[in-house]
């Protein structure tokens, strides 16, 4: 039982990371707390079910075309949505982003309605036997991903010209702005990348748990808890945030009860938050007497 909910709780906490990473990039290249972001990853599940169950599409294929287009509909929202505010203060913009994640989860409603819906499974087969444990191929192949997700995060920013530059936007964008780093360049990056994160967290999840219009709340709530509580500053913060979560719920979930896991959850956050603001792995605030 422990090597079940350990491997449930790592998949879902990697889920969590992926869809923080996207909350993250876009908090720190554009100074946005998208909480539309969640919409994202529901709009993607929505997606990705319409393309396998509806249209037939293979399970890989139908997780690459929902990236793609739940990309393209980040980057529309950036442009059409965000780019014409002429008001920056930060406050009067994550407003903003709510709204436009009621507007989209209003939208959904419209074309899949309110019922559940269950996407075809990414592989069949029997699950994997180790040391008594049952773990599902989906599991393995959504934990891979993600892995491999993560990884090439990484390589973006550390070995690519692109990527470098997001961070010294992200870092001071007053000195990259005189380097010839473009804020407009910079905004439709990240969102870019957190489009794309939403993408292909939402159709790696929908076959795994379900996909609704209702489920963005709970995803950008993880994605924000997440990412604080490992370090908005940090780039493994999500990561670390995300496992915490994921794993803290199922340990709940399978020891305790699924009734207690959202607020033992929001509580540890909480608790955690009040003893290191900055998060598990930010750098501690100097404080000033």
């Amino acid at each position: 039982m422990f090597l079940q909910i350990l491997a449930a709780g790592t998949t879902m906490g990697l889920v969590y990371a992926v869809v923080a990473f996207g909350f993250q990039i876009v908090a720190r290249g554009s100074n946005i707390f998208n909480f539309a972001h969640g919409e994202f990853v529901a709009l993607a599940t929505l997606i990705y079910f319409s393309l396998a169950a509806t249209v037939g599409l293979a399970p890989v294929l139908a997780v690459g075309a929902t990236a793609l287009l739940v990309m393209l509909v980040s980057i529309a929202v950036e442009r059409l949505m965000l780019a014409p505010v002429r008001v920056h203060e930060p406050l009067i913009v994550a407003i903003l982003t709510v709204g436009i994640g009621t507007l989209m989860r209003g939208v959904m409603i419209l074309v899949w309605g309110h019922d559940v819906l269950f996407a075809p499974p990414l592989v069949t087969g029997a699950p994997f036997l180790w040391a008594g444990a049952s773990i599902s191929r989906a599991n393995v192949v959504l934990i891979a991903t993600c892995l491999a997700v993560v990884a090439a995060l990484y390589l973006v920013f550390s070995q690519t010209l692109w990527g470098k530059k997001i961070l010294a936007a992200a870092i001071n964008p007053d000195a990259a702005r005189l380097m010839g780093i473009e804020e407009r360049t910079t905004r439709i990056s990240v969102f870019l990348i957190a489009g794309l994160l939403a993408g292909i967290a939402g159709a790696l999840i929908a076959p795994v748990t379900f996909a609704s219009s209702a489920s963005g709340f709970n995803f950008v709530l993880k994605a924000f808890a997440a990412a604080l509580l490992g370090g908005l500053d940090r780039f493994a913060g999500p990561l670390v945030g995300g496992l915490v979560l994921g794993l803290l719920e199922a340990f709940t979930a399978g020891y305790v009860s699924s009734a207690f896991r959202e607020p033992v959850v929001l509580a540890f956050v909480i608790i955690a938050l009040m003893i290191r603001p900055s998060g598990l792995l930010g750098k501690p605030a100097e404080r000033v007497t």
